[in-house]
């Protein structure tokens, strides 16, 4: 204790009487708890907000609720492709009807039209003929000699 300085002591016991010895103990400061992050994006499918999501290429966003090691019980993205598909198949059935019931039409009428095109392009061909045969003629008749 003799290699400590003897006025510190007496100043510790002084303090210790009076009574304020606060500005000996550590400060310790309260942090506060940040608060986290919450992701709920908005479901493209079904309009909910989920924690729990998806993201494609195609920058949707489906929510999928499952737990690990079995199926989902809520799965946005395998029913909005399931969706898609469908409606596709549907649409292409409604137009391959529709384009065989055009296609037969569209072939009598081409084999009417054929007919009388045939004839209009021939007289339309010689017309010109006839036309191009006149301007050369005036082009040969212009020139200087």
């Amino acid at each position: 204790m003799q290699d400590q300085d003897p006025g510190l002591d007496q100043e510790v016991k002084q303090l210790d009487e009076d009574g304020d010895v606060n500005h000996l103990k550590p400060k310790s400061f309260m942090r506060r708890k940040k608060k986290e992050l919450v992701v709920a994006p908005k479901c493209d499918y079904c309009g909910e907000r989920s924690e729990t999501f998806v993201c494609t290429p195609d920058h949707l966003t489906f929510c999928r609720i499952q737990y690990v090691g079995h199926p989902p019980i809520k799965d946005c993205m395998t029913d909005y492709y399931e969706e898609k598909k469908n409606a596709k198949t549907l649409q292409e059935k409604k137009e391959s009807s529709l384009w065989t019931q055009q296609k037969v039409g569209f072939q009598n009428e081409e084999k009417e039209k054929v007919l009388t095109d045939r004839k209009t392009a021939i007289r339309k061909l010689d017309e010109l003929k006839q036309f191009l045969n006149k301007k050369k003629q005036a082009s040969f008749q212009k020139r200087p000699s």
